[in-house]
């Protein structure tokens, strides 16, 4: 994850399993917004009001990432990997992201 986040300058979104303490840390010094969901610690009963305040501007944004690729999912059929090699899946993937740019602009347009 570092190498992706690496030239970030104002807000990284991510889930949870892609973050750590000390990465945390470093984006926090850096000027950087954390956007990772935050869940209760051990021996915490339920979130502080700026966790929930923190983990609803998190959700607006995810929301919008994770929409289409729920829809890439459903109706794309993109639950498998298809071919052999980041190459030819990528290129599917690209491909199938198009199809999504073309469906969301038919709806605009209507």
């Amino acid at each position: 994850m570092d190498h992706l986040i690496r030239n970030e300058t104002s807000a990284v979104f991510a889930d949870r399993a892609y973050i750590s303490k000390d990465r945390h840390e470093r984006l926090e010094t850096a000027g950087i917004f954390c956007g990772v969901i935050q869940r209760r610690v051990r021996g915490q009963k339920e979130l502080y009001p700026q966790q929930k305040a923190h983990n609803r501007l998190c959700a607006m944004f995810r929301a919008m990432v994770e929409h289409p690729f729920a829809w890439l999912k459903r109706h794309g059929g993109f639950r498998k990997t298809r071919y052999r090699g980041l190459t030819r899946n990528a290129l599917d993937f690209a491909l199938g992201a198009v199809a999504i740019n073309f469906h969301r602009s038919l709806a605009i347009q209507a």
